[in-house]
């Protein structure tokens, strides 16, 4: 029986008792719909000033696409949002599910701890949590990382059939993902991927980012880090040679074929053109076990590998040979 419990080397197991770090998680969904009593351009002039970049980022991304508060009709637009039944509904949801987010402050709190700890030098992002129409599940920018809390009620929210969101999806639209979408969120925002890329180059690549979550999150179950049933995880271990065979008799490695390189990294029901048994994201796995196999032969800080663009390399130091 595989445990959903994952077994971390002493590694990512790092003290950060006395880093300073308190994640305070600001209610924008709150604030903007119970201030309906509010005249609308009083509203827009205080969430303007609280909530600042991110007010300016969900005034362009959600309600005034082309202008932004800047838009005429932005003022409309806001008050048709916040007042349309399904967001209303989705709203009232969203405060049964999420009346009190201190479980999910203490967690970021700890894993932007590990994140300190890690990279000392760089400044920990507020967090907000907010409504985004079902667009989003996170959205980051360079001071900010924000939750759209109604992609996360649960696999069997009843919203989630009429968007048509797959299954495959939905299973991962729940609490216990929050932290660790949100953490990988910001270090693709923080180490972006460089240069043309290749399939060997995207599943490394892939693989620091959960390399990056472990060191994050060490005690997160493996089924949350790498999104798979305890069924899915333990067809990986027990094929992993059959996996790496196929990459390197297929060739897979070097070409730059976007498809190809999608269907073997992105979530899908399965790898298409391989077994149906093996998972989605198969190739991410692989990336990771190459990545610790570096990690564990090379004295390499986490700092050097997340900014190691050479894909090569890491592969050919890690001696991977499952």
């Amino acid at each position: 029986m595989l445990l959903l419990v994952s077994c971390t080397p002493d590694r990512f197991h790092v003290n950060v008792d006395n880093i300073d770090v308190h994640v305070n998680i600001d209610r924008f969904d709150k604030d903007l719909f119970d201030t309906l009593s509010d005249s609308v351009q009083g509203r827009i002039s205080y969430l303007s000033h609280k909530y600042g970049s991110f007010f300016d980022m969900f005034s362009f991304r959600i309600i005034a696409p082309a202008r932004g508060i800047a838009d005429p009709g932005f003022s409309y637009n806001l008050s048709s949002f916040t007042t349309h039944p399904d967001m209303r509904e989705a709203y009232n949801q969203c405060q049964k599910v999420f009346p009190d987010l201190s479980w999910l402050e203490n967690e970021m709190s700890l894993a932007f701890r590990h994140y300190k700890y890690y990279f000392p030098e760089k400044n920990v992002p507020r967090v907000i949590a907010f409504m985004s129409g079902f667009n989003y599940s996170v959205a980051v920018d360079s001071d900010f990382v924000a939750i759209g809390l109604e992609r996360y009620l649960g696999p069997d929210c009843v919203f989630y059939p009429s968007l048509q969101y797959p299954k495959y999806m939905t299973a991962h639209m729940d609490k216990p993902y929050i932290t660790p979408d949100c953490m990988r969120a910001w270090a693709l925002s923080e180490w972006p991927q460089q240069g043309k890329k290749n399939f060997l180059g995207e599943i490394i690549y892939n693989g620091k980012l959960l390399y990056f979550l472990r060191s994050m999150m060490p005690d997160l179950p493996d089924a949350i880090l790498f999104r798979y049933t305890p069924e899915k995880l333990e067809w990986c271990n027990d094929h992993e040679a059959y996996v790496w065979a196929e990459l390197i008799d297929e060739k897979l490695l070097f070409i730059t074929e976007e498809k190809k390189i999608v269907e073997w990294t992105s979530e899908a029901p399965f790898v298409q053109g391989f077994t149906r048994e093996a998972p989605d994201r198969v190739g991410n796995w692989v990336g990771y076990q190459i990545v610790s196999a570096y990690m564990e032969r090379e004295n390499v800080s986490l700092d050097q590998l997340m900014g190691e663009q050479d894909a090569q390399m890491i592969l050919e130091k890690s001696h991977y040979k499952p």
